[in-house]
């Protein structure tokens, strides 16, 4: 059954970075904030249920194998073409792992859509790229908020390429300073990006101001018709 009250989505990465003062910002503003569990690689028991994670522990067990019977057999060549076989595998098994990841992350935010209402979608770092993929799949097309969104670095890992997002209701926060986010490709990504000097985290005092004008100008009334 769905929830009448006002909700924004929240789906974090790694670390919480600049979230947990816009958690609060939000909660003033009257509003319930909704934390999507989004099982990611490497960490995270939940996340052992990718099944391209056994695929690729065989494949490194094969590149093992491969390695320590080079030494004892003479047909080193036949050796060496399993090792480069096995290299491939890994890169695609590793794509799998990135991709199942972010379905299964999109699935669980898909669910939470359907719960609740909900007034604006925020994801930061990992968390940021699945967003990504919902506006991208159209499963939400409301206001969004990308903040530091590791976009590109998850689709190289993929081993896909992203897909630009020229949504009127989508704004990004970058920082000057990160060693996760190529500045250049991510800005092409987008229409409305402010760059802050920061890193990675957007703790600072410049990007909690960028981030509370962004959040503002999605909930303002002309976009949602959500309380101000």
């Amino acid at each position: 059954m769905g929830d009448d009250e006002l909700a924004v989505l929240i789906l974090s990465g790694w670390s919480d970075g600049p979230l947990p003062a816009l958690e609060h910002s939000l909660r003033q503003r009257g509003l319930r904030c909704v934390r999507v569990p989004l099982p990611m690689p490497p960490c995270g028991v939940y996340w052992c249920a990718n099944p391209f994670l056994l695929l690729l522990a065989g494949v490194v067990w094969l590149m093992i194998y491969a390695l320590n019977e080079v030494t004892l057999e003479p047909a080193a060549l036949y050796i060496v073409l399993i090792i480069a076989g096995a290299l491939v595998a890994a890169r695609l098994c590793v794509a799998g792992v990135v991709r199942f990841a972010e379905w299964h992350g999109a699935a669980n935010a898909k669910r939470l859509l359907a719960r609740h209402r909900v007034a604006l979608v925020v994801g930061f770092s990992w968390g940021g790229g699945i967003a990504h993929r919902l506006l991208a799949s159209r499963a939400w097309r409301g206001p969004t908020l990308l903040l530091a969104p590791t976009t590109i670095a998850m689709a190289r890992c993929a081993l896909r390429s992203p897909q630009r997002l020229d949504d009127a209701r989508l704004r990004v926060v970058l920082a000057s300073d990160d060693g996760f986010v190529p500045r250049a490709a991510t800005e092409n990504l987008y229409e409305a990006v402010a760059v802050v000097p920061d890193d990675h985290p957007l703790c600072g005092r410049a990007a909690r101001d960028a981030i509370a004008g962004a959040s503002a100008e999605l909930l303002s009334e002309p976009l949602l018709g959500a309380p101000t």
